[in-house]
Order: structure tokens, then C-alpha cells, then sequence
């Protein structure tokens, strides 16, 4: 046999195992299954202020104090696919900008005289406690190989869709890994992966 008919037979038998790009058949929500651990991030920035009256008698002056700071949410846990287009998952959320908190922060000292020059302290960032939740929501997943999912629950300001693209498989077509990220139409900037457990 000679090397371009070995080259047709690998090149066929390839087409045959794989005939998807990978894929030993076509991606569907069944290839979506079982618990995957998760996290997803998100980058913030962060602003607070606050503001004081100070008082004279020859008048009132308001003085203001502001700070700022670039910070990174994380949500993790576990999510469950059924494998036909329905999702749950328990959660925890670190990181959450506590704006009220943050705003306590800021620290204004009123001059003796009226003219005079305040003493400002800008404050610090403050993060809410740790959070857990639930949420559930629906998904799908195209012959290509690419979904995305619609979620709503405790703690979220939904509904939010996150899209994903199928990572990896198993001997039985389910993915072992999900990349994520934000709806491109919206304004988050969330990104993260699920691998299966």
C-alpha cells in the first residue's frame, strides 16, 4: 500500500470517528450532564463618598471626600445539568462592593474658620459578608458546539444569560468543561469555567 492511499484511509477514518470537529456526534443539551464545579469572576470598580455640611457664621460650606478601587467578585459552587435544558446550583458570592459601608469610610474633619481647609480622609473599600444562594434557569447547547443559559435566583439581579462554549469530552459525548462568559449585549464583563465533577 503506498503512503497516499494510508493518507485517504486515516484522513476517512478521522472523518468517521470525529465527524463534528472533535465531536463523536453532534453537541446537544445531552452533552451538557451531571454536577460541575464552578467560578465565576468579574472585575468592579469600585467609587464611595460622602459629604459634610460644616457651619459659620458666615455661612455653610459643604466638603466632600471620595475614594476608589479596582476589585475582582467571585461566585463559585456547584451546578447541576440534567442534560435536558434545566439547571440548578448552590452558591456562594465573596467580594460584593458594600456601597453604604464604603461610604462610611470617608472621614471629613471641618476647618476652625470659615475659609479654611478641611481635613479629608478618603476611606477604604468595604466588601459585604460572604453570600450564599440558589438559583436554577434553563439552557441550550447548538450542533456547534456553543449555549448559552438563562438564570434567575437568591441574590441575583436576574434574569442573567451567560454563554459558554463545550470544552473537552467524555467517552459518552458529555462535555467536561464549560467556558464562560457574559451575553456580549450586555454590560457585564463576567467570565469563568465549570469542569465536571
Amino acid at each position: 500500500m503506498n503512503s497516499h492511499s494510508l493518507r485517504k484511509i486515516v484522513i476517512a477514518a478521522s472523518l468517521t470517528l470525529f465527524p463534528f470537529g472533535g465531536f463523536a456526534a453532534a453537541p446537544s443539551n445531552a452533552s451538557v450532564n451531571g454536577d460541575y464545579a464552578f467560578q465565576i469572576w468579574k472585575s468592579n470598580y469600585d467609587s464611595w463618598s460622602k459629604s459634610v455640611v460644616c457651619q459659620y457664621a458666615e455661612g455653610t460650606i459643604t466638603f466632600s471626600g471620595r475614594g476608589q478601587a479596582v476589585s475582582t467578585q467571585l461566585i463559585f459552587g456547584t451546578v447541576s445539568f440534567d442534560g435536558n435544558g434545566h439547571l440548578t446550583s448552590n452558591y456562594t458570592a465573596v467580594h460584593k462592593f458594600d456601597q453604604a459601608a464604603s461610604n462610611n469610610t470617608v472621614s471629613i474633619t471641618c476647618p476652625d474658620k470659615y475659609g479654611g481647609t478641611p481635613t479629608i480622609n478618603s476611606g477604604q473599600v468595604v466588601f459585604e459578608a460572604p453570600e450564599t444562594g440558589t438559583f436554577t434557569g434553563t439552557y441550550s447547547v447548538s450542533s456547534s458546539g456553543s449555549g448559552s443559559m438563562t438564570i434567575n435566583g437568591s441574590g441575583i439581579n436576574g434574569p442573567v444569560t451567560m454563554e459558554f462554549d463545550l470544552g473537552a469530552f467524555t467517552g459518552s459525548d458529555v462535555s467536561t468543561t464549560l467556558l464562560l462568559r457574559s451575553d456580549p449585549s450586555s454590560d457585564d464583563t463576567s467570565t469563568g469555567v465549570a469542569v465536571l465533577k
